[in-house]
């Protein structure tokens, strides 16, 4: 007979299936506000909070943000100043 692992939120993850989290900084709804008791901000579920969005949307929900888009790179759309 097997024997599972248990832990705070149940199984524990094996290696094949690793829990991963949406980086809500890397995440283009993601934005920083300038309330200091919320900090953080989601504008896609319009929400702003003392902790980084996914982690309000795991305690309440139990799942991670469905609502993750990756930020687009702008470095190379950037221009650099250049001293002539």
């Amino acid at each position: 007979m097997m024997r599972q692992s248990f832990s705070r939120s149940g199984l524990n993850p094996g290696p094949a299936r690793e829990a991963k989290t949406a980086d809500c900084r890397k995440c283009r709804h993601y934005f920083v506000t300038w309330d200091k008791r919320f900090p953080h901000g989601c504008r896609a579920i319009g929400f702003k909070s003392r902790q980084v969005p996914n982690i309000e949307v795991r305690k309440n929900s139990g799942k991670d943000c469905l609502l993750f888009k990756q930020k687009e790179n702008n470095a190379m759309n950037c221009k650099t100043p250049t001293l002539a």
